[in-house]
C-alpha cells in the first residue's frame, strides 16, 4: 500500500509582504466602489434630466414619451429626484472619475512650516563672513597703504607692492572657489575684497606716491572699473558687485584724502562704471551701495574745495552726466524709477558747487543748465523709440532746473530775474502741452512760483501808498508777464488732462486778478513818476483797477456766460468780481483816493453796474419769450404680443 505524501508546509510571508497585499486588496476594492458610487451618479442625472423633460411637456399641454417607452397607453410618468448625486473622485483622478459634477469639499489649509532662523537659510552665514572679512581685510590695506606712512612701517614702493600682490591673492583664490563651488557666496566675498584692494592700490599709487601719471592712472581706474562690474555679471554675484563699489568708495578718503581731486575722480569712475553690473539682472540693492556712499563722499570733496571749485566742479559734472549715460542700461521696467534716482542724486555735487561760486554763477549756472536740458531732451526722444527708462529724462531736466534758479540769484535786479523766470516757465510749459508731460509742467511751475515771490515786492508797494515809489518800467513787464503765464498754465493743464479743470481754472483766475490789478496799479504809479506825482499815479491806478474789475464782472456775466457751457458758474463769478470791486470802492478808494479820483472811482463802477443789470434783465426777458422746445410726438406704445 502507497502513501500519498504529505505536501510540506507553505511557508508564511513575512508582515512586510501581508501589509502590501492587504493594501494592494483594499486599493481594489476602493477603486470598484468608487466605480459604482459614480455610475449610481450618472444614472440619478440622466433621471433628473429626464424628469425635468417631463415636467416641461406637462406644463405645456404636450405630454412627452421618454425614449425606450412604448408608445401605447398612458404616458410614463417618471418621479422628480432631488438631483444630481454626489460626485465621487478616484482616489488616483483614474477611470472611476467620470466628471459628474457634485459638491467640492471644503479645502482644508496647509499647516504653515515654521520659519528657519537667518543663519539657517542657505548661504547666509558665508554671506555675512565674507561681508564682514571683506571689510576688515579693506581696512587693512588702507592702513597698509596710507597711515603706515606716519609710523614708517615699509616704503611707497613694498606698500604698493604688498598691497598688488594680496589683490591678486585674493582676486585668485575667488576663481579657485568658484571654479570648485560655484554656488558658494564666498568666491564672490573673495574676488570683490581682491578687486577693491587692487582699486586702492592703483588710487594710491596714482595720488599718493605717483609712481603712475595721473592720465593713466585715470585710464586705469576706468579700465579696472568696468572689468570687476563685468565679472559680477558673469558670475551673477549681486554681492560681488556690492563689495566692489561701496567699500573701495568709503576707504579712498582715507588712502589719498578727502580733498584731492585724483580721489573724487577715482570715486566718479567707481559710480560710473559700476552701471556694468545692471546689463541684464535686476540688482536693486546695488544702486543703493554705488549711489549713496559715492554722493556722499562727491559732496565732502566738493565741500571742501569752496576756494577752487572748477576742477570739483567738471569731475562733479562729469559724474552727473555719466550717471545719465549709464541709466541706458536698465532695461527692466520694475526697476526703471531707481537709475532716475541714481542720475538725479549724483546731480547734488554739481548744485553744491555751483552755490559755493562766487564770481561767474551766472554764466557757469546757464551754461550747465543748457547742457543737461539739451541731455534730457535727447534722453526723452530715445526712450521714445527704445527700452531706455521712460523716466530716465527727467532727472537731468529737474538738475537743470535748480541750475536756471541758482542762475537766477546771481542776478543783481530780482525784476530782472523774475522776468528772466517767467519767460523760461512759460517755455517749460508750451513744451509740457506739446508732449503732454507733467514732470515739465510741474518743473515751470516751480520756476514760475518763484518768478511771483520776486513780484511780493510789487504787491506790497500797490497796497500802501507809503510804498508808492515804483520807478522802474521793467516791473510793468514782469507783471503783465505773470498774468500771461496765468493762461498759459491754464493752456498747459487743459492740454495734458484733456479737458478743464475747475479747480486749476480758479488757481488761474486768482494769479492773474491778482497780478494783473498789481500790474495797473504798478503802471499808474510809474506814470505818476514821471511828473513827479508817484501817489497821484498811485491812487490813479487804483481807481482804474477798481474799473478794471467791475468790466471784468460785466464782461463775464454778458458776454462769457452767454457762450459758455457753465453759464451759472460765469455768472456767479462775474458776481463775486463785482461784489468784490464794490467792497474795495467803500473799504479802500473811499478813504485811499482823493478828489476827482474818487468821483471817477464811484462813477464809473456805478455806470457799469447800472448797464450790466439792464443787460442781464434784457438777457432773462429774452429767454422768458421763447417758445419751448417741441416736444416729440407721443406714440402709442406697441405691446410685446403685437396688439396695441
Amino acid at each position: 500500500m502507497t502513501t500519498t505524501p504529505v505536501p510540506p508546509p507553505r511557508p508564511q510571508p513575512d508582515p512586510l509582504t501581508q501589509i502590501r497585499d492587504l493594501e494592494s486588496r483594499f486599493a481594489n476594492a476602493m477603486t470598484e466602489l468608487y466605480a459604482v458610487g459614480n455610475g449610481l451618479a450618472q444614472i440619478r442625472s440622466s433621471l433628473s434630466a429626464a424628469a425635468g423633460q417631463g415636467s416641461s411637456a406637462a406644463a405645456a399641454g404636450r405630454p412627452q414619451v421618454p425614449s425606450g417607452v412604448p408608445s401605447t397607453g398612458p404616458p410614463t410618468q417618471v418621479p422628480p429626484v432631488a438631483g444630481p448625486g454626489p460626485r465621487i473622485p478616484h482616489p488616483s483622478g483614474g477611470p472611476g472619475d467620470t466628471g459628474a459634477p457634485g459638491p467640492t469639499p471644503a479645502a482644508i489649509p496647509a499647516p504653515r512650516a515654521p520659519q528657519p532662523h537667518w543663519w539657517e537659510r542657505p548661504g547666509a552665514v558665508a554671506r555675512v563672513l565674507g561681508v564682514i572679512g571683506a571689510v576688515v581685510t579693506l581696512i587693512g590695506i588702507a592702513l597698509l597703504l596710507a597711515i603706515a606712512i606716519a609710523a614708517g612701517v615699509f616704503g611707497p614702493v613694498p606698500r604698493v607692492v604688498s598691497g598688488a600682490l594680496l589683490a591678486v591673492g585674493l582676486l585668485a583664490g575667488g576663481a579657485i572657489v568658484r571654479r570648485r563651488s560655484p554656488a558658494s557666496p564666498g568666491a564672490g566675498a573673495l574676488a570683490a575684497t581682491g578687486l577693491a584692494a587692487g582699486y586702492l592700490t592703483l588710487l594710491a599709487a596714482t595720488a599718493v606716491y605717483g609712481f603712475v601719471p595721473d592720465w593713466l592712472g585715470l585710464v586705469l581706474a576706468a579700465l579696472f572699473a568696468a572689468g570687476a562690474f563685468v565679472l559680477a555679471r558673469a558670475w551673477d554675484s549681486e554681492l560681488l558687485a556690492i563689495l566692489a563699489a561701496a567699500p573701495p568708495v568709503l576707504l579712498a578718503p582715507f588712502v589719498s584724502g578727502i580733498d584731492s581731486v585724483a580721489t573724487i575722480s577715482f570715486v566718479a569712475l567707481l559710480l560710473v562704471g559700476s552701471a556694468f553690473a545692471h546689463l541684464g539682472r535686476e540688482w536693486g540693492w546695488l544702486y543703493l551701495a554705488r549711489t549713496g556712499p559715492s554722493v556722499a563722499i562727491l559732496l565732502a570733496g566738493v565741500g571742501t574745495q569752496a576756494d577752487d571749485t572748477l576742477p570739483t566742479l567738471t569731475v562733479a559734472m562729469a559724474a552727473c552726466l555719466g550717471m545719465v549715460a549709464a541709466g541706458w542700461v536698465e532695461r527692466s521696467r520694475r526697476l526703471e524709477h531707481l537709475p532716475t534716482a541714481a542720475a538725479a542724486a549724483s546731480g547734488l555735487p554739481v548744485l553744491l558747487a555751483v552755490a559755493l561760486l562766487e564770481d561767474g554763477r551766472l554764466a557757469v549756472a546757464l551754461a550747465l543748465a543748457g547742457v543737461l536740458l539739451a541731455g534730457s531732451a535727447l534722453v526723452s526722444a530715445i526712450a521714445a523709440r527704445s527700452g531706455v527708462s521712460r523716466s530716465l529724462w527727467t532727472a537731468p531736466m529737474a538738475v537743470g532746473t535748480v541750475l536756471i534758479l541758482q542762475a537766477a540769484t546771481g542776478v543783481s535786479d530780482e525784476t530782472r530775474a523774475g522776468i528772466a523766470l517767467s519767460v523760461v516757465a512759460a517755455g517749460y510749459w508750451v513744451v509740457a502741452a506739446w508732449r503732454r508731460t507733467w514732470p515739465l509742467a510741474a518743473a515751470g511751475a516751480v520756476l514760475a512760483a518763484v518768478s511771483g515771490l520776486t513780484f511780493t515786492g510789487v504787491l506790497a508797494a500797490t497796497a500802501f501808498p507809503g510804498l508808492a515809489t515804483l520807478e522802474d518800467p521793467l516791473v510793468i513787464v514782469h507783471g503783465l508777464l505773470l498774468t500771461a503765464l496765468a493762461a498759459v498754465g491754464l493752456y498747459t493743464a487743459t492740454a495734458i488732462l484733456g479737458r478743464r479743470d475747475a479747480t486749476l481754472t480758479l488757481i488761474a483766475a486768482a494769479w492773474a486778478f491778482i497780478t494783473g490789478s498789481a500790474t495797473i496799479v504798478a503802471a499808474g504809479t510809474w506814470l505818476g513818476s514821471l511828473a513827479g506825482e508817484s501817489r497821484v499815479g498811485f491812487y490813479g491806478g487804483h481807481a482804474v483797477a477798481t474799473a478794471a474789475w467791475t468790466a471784468l464782472g460785466a464782461a463775464l456775466i454778458t458776454v462769457v456766460a452767454g457762450r459758455s457751457r457753465h453759464r451759472d458758474l460765469m455768472v456767479r463769478l462775474g458776481l463775486g468780481l463785482i461784489a468784490v470791486a464794490i467792497a474795495k470802492l467803500f473799504l479802500f478808494d473811499l478813504a485811499a483816493l482823493s478828489g476827482l479820483f474818487r468821483v471817477v472811482a464811484f462813477v464809473v463802477t456805478g455806470l457799469i453796474v447800472l448797464l450790466v443789470g439792464v443787460a442781464y434783465s434784457r438777457s432773462a426777458e429774452d429767454d422768458d419769450s421763447e417758445p419751448p422746445p417741441p416736444q416729440p410726438e407721443s406714440h402709442p406704445t406697441v405691446a410685446p404680443t403685437g396688439r396695441p
